[in-house]
């Protein structure tokens, strides 16, 4: 979708799914989709809440990848001031 408040949802959605069953995930490429959005959506919203769902899914050590965190690093002047917080969670 054009606008970013469905990719934003359905991120979302998908630890919902996730919280109830856990294995329908697997059987889907729901994940890599929301691994190529945190990379590549133009919205921050968007990659927040990619961010915040593949941490949840893959733990955060599967998080810190170089790519992750140039593309996080790079863009951090666009999220709002509500995710940058939760986005630099130091460990």
């Amino acid at each position: 979708d054009a606008h970013p408040y469905p990719r934003k949802t359905a991120a979302m959605g998908v630890l919902k799914v996730f919280d109830l069953d856990p294995e329908a995930l697997a059987e889907t490429e729901i994940l890599e989709d929301l691994r190529r959005m945190l990379t590549a959506d133009r919205d921050a919203a968007v990659v927040a809440n990619c961010l915040i769902v593949l941490r949840e899914v893959d733990g955060e050590q599967a998080m810190a990848t170089k790519q992750n965190v140039y593309g996080l690093i790079n863009r951090i002047k666009d999220f709002s001031e509500w995710s940058p917080a939760p986005n630099l969670k130091p460990q």
